[in-house]
């Protein structure tokens, strides 16, 4: 699909884009500022390293096979397991609170 929409140039509305996987939603413009902010603001509200790992993790099993790419997912997120934030995750968690991350 990808590849043809490439290929091809053809245009595609909004709503069909979201179908595909290719936007993650269909606002309208009076919504688009207040939707993205309120995006970035719970992407910003995770653990920075987490949030950091993800990102490259995407990237990088992009082109691989399912298999390499859950080994992959697995390589990159095992060592934050051991990091502080994690453990202040768990902590926040048990105590009901919002985390504070130190991105260490």
């Amino acid at each position: 699909m990808r590849t043809t929409l490439l290929l091809t140039a053809r245009p595609i509305d909004g709503r069909r884009a979201a179908e595909i996987g290719l936007v993650n939603a269909v606002v309208e413009p009076a919504t688009l500022m207040p939707t993205a902010l309120s995006t970035a603001d719970a992407i910003a509200a995770n653990a920075p390293l987490a949030v950091r790992t993800t990102r490259r993790g995407v990237r990088e099993v992009l082109s691989l096979s399912l298999a390499d790419a859950y080994r992959r997912q697995e390589e990159l997120g095992a060592p934050l397991r051991r990091i502080e934030d994690a453990r202040e995750a768990q902590r926040a968690f048990v105590e009901k609170r919002r985390p504070v991350w130190k991105g260490k």
